[in-house]
C-alpha cells in the first residue's frame, strides 16, 4: 500500500520526505472513542502491470497473476 512507507515512518517518529506518496495511517486505529471520523479517501485506482504501462503488452511470466487495472468508487468497481 502507498501509506506503509510514511505509517512506519510515523510510527518511529520520522517525517516522510517531500517527494513520498501517501499517508500516515495511524490516525484511523489510533482514534480516540468518540472521536470524530478521520476523513480518508473514498476511491482508489490499482494497478498491476509487468509490461507496457499503457497496453500490458509484455506482461510475461510462467506463474505471474496477469495485468489487472482496476478503479474502485462508493459506487462502481470497475475492473
Amino acid at each position: 500500500s502507498i501509506d506503509l512507507a510514511p505509517t512506519m515512518l510515523g510510527a518511529a517518529k520520522i517525517s516522510p520526505s517531500d517527494f513520498m506518496q501517501g499517508r500516515d495511517m495511524a490516525s484511523l486505529y489510533l482514534r480516540k472513542k468518540g472521536a470524530e471520523p478521520v476523513r480518508w479517501r473514498q476511491d482508489w485506482f490499482y494497478e498491476y502491470n509487468r509490461g507496457d504501462p499503457i497496453t500490458a503488452a509484455g506482461h510475461l511470466g510462467t506463474f505471474w497473476i496477469d495485468a489487472s487495472f482496476a478503479l474502485v468508487t462508493k459506487e462502481w468497481k470497475y475492473i
